[in-house]
């Protein structure tokens, strides 16, 4: 997959080699910074055996604007990345009977420490009473991509910025 053809949500495409590429002239975005000279780091190798990284499950209607709401959950730190992924139909329980909807799947990558103000906002945001919200712990991972991670979410971003 080249660069140019990821998608705007989600700023990361994989090579022929499964390594991660960001979007091309932004080192901002993550930890993949193709562009010709950037500073690449370079790690021991090898996974981490265990990581405080977590991938959260959510469900989101396909008519209501959900680029808006991975927007706000990784402006607000809550989120280091937020994929979303094509339709999927669900079919569930609700209140008695057997409903199917259309929805996107979102895999939203943070930190343990970060779940329940990820959940808060979550539940303030969302379109439905009761949002899918499941927490998967990430067993492996890059440790770079696991540092990214933890720096994306770690203190919530302060208002107005300014050092």
């Amino acid at each position: 997959m080249s660069v140019g053809t990821a998608p705007e949500i989600s700023p990361w495409g994989v090579d022929d080699g499964g390594e991660i590429l960001g979007r091309m002239g932004d080192s901002r975005n993550g930890p993949g910074d193709r562009r010709p000279g950037a500073a690449r780091p370079r790690g021991g190798g090898g996974c981490v055996a265990s990581s405080e990284a977590v991938v959260v499950l959510i469900t989101f209607p396909m008519d209501a604007d959900v680029r808006r709401f991975a927007s706000t959950l990784v402006g607000e730190g809550c989120a280091a990345c937020v994929n979303v992924l094509p339709e999927v139909a669900s079919v569930y329980r609700w209140e008695g009977r057997i409903e199917e909807a259309h929805e996107r799947q979102l895999l939203v990558k943070t930190r343990r420490a970060s779940v329940d103000r990820l959940r808060r906002r979550v539940l303030e945001l969302h379109p439905y009473d009761t949002p899918e919200f499941l927490v998967m712990p990430v067993a492996d991972g890059d440790p770079r991509y696991l540092a990214w991670i933890e720096a994306m979410t770690g203190a919530p971003p302060v208002e107005g910025g300014g050092a």
